[in-house]
């Protein structure tokens, strides 16, 4: 009888340690065009156990039947999975939209008293002509000149420039907004601004995504070890 009470109480620990060593295996997709999402958080709500997706999406996490698994990514709409059996399952998340308030052009016109630097011209002033009445005739009249006065003219047009898309940066890439699609708070995330805010020549790369950016910042930051994910000291000399 001690034997088979032993025994028994041997198959029931092989048998619960068997249970807690299950693993669920599942890939992550994008829902509109069944592309991969790479870097999905997959986190176990019962045991808070957490993994990331592969390049193809796809993952492995300890579970058992009735566990809750929360999934989540950057720029997609949060999901959670109840594991109702082991088998391969495959998830697909929507992609969060953000509604951009919509721009009405009234009426388009030509404003003939300006003047503007033209690229094509070497960035020499560039002016719709006029007759003696003052009203548009067609046609452009370019001043060419090489003077100091010019040239410090078309330094400050430029610096301008680089201060308008500076501005623009600031206004999207800022703790409060980052904070919106990043998973960072506080100290984390202000060193995550900082070391992944674009530069002006990313930012205005034709068909920049800032979701696509962050997404793949965040990547980055994830892999990068504990002291790499911060700010080098400020040295003094």
């Amino acid at each position: 009888m001690r034997f088979a009470g032993s025994l028994i109480l041997l198959l029931i620990l092989v048998a619960n340690s068997a249970q807690s060593q299950n693993l669920f295996y599942g890939q992550v997709f994008e829902s509109n065009t069944r592309l991969a999402v790479s870097g999905a958080r997959i986190e176990n709500i019962r045991t808070k156990i957490k993994v990331v997706t592969d390049s193809a999406g796809r993952f492995q996490i300890a579970s058992r039947i009735g566990d809750l698994l929360a999934v989540q990514s950057l720029g997609y709409i949060a999901d959670t999975l109840y594991v109702h059996d082991l088998n391969f399952r495959e998830v697909f998340l929507k992609p969060a939209s953000r509604q951009l308030n919509e721009v009405v052009v009234i009426q388009a016109r030509i404003d003939t008293s300006i003047n503007w630097h033209h690229p094509d011209f070497r960035g020499q002033r560039v002016k719709y002509q006029r007759d003696e009445n003052g009203f548009y005739k067609g046609g452009i009249a370019i001043s060419v000149y090489h003077n100091k006065d010019s040239k410090r003219e078309r330094k400050n047009n430029r610096k301008l420039t680089e201060a308008k898309i500076e501005a623009e940066i600031d206004r999207v890439f800022n703790m409060a907004e980052v904070g919106k699609y990043v998973p960072l708070r506080d100290e984390a995330l202000r060193n995550f601004v900082a070391l992944y805010r674009p530069s002006r020549q990313v930012f205005k790369t034709p068909g920049f995504s800032l979701v696509l950016y962050l997404n793949d910042a965040y990547r980055k930051f994830t892999q990068l070890p504990p002291e790499k994910q911060k700010l080098p000291p400020l040295i003094f000399k």
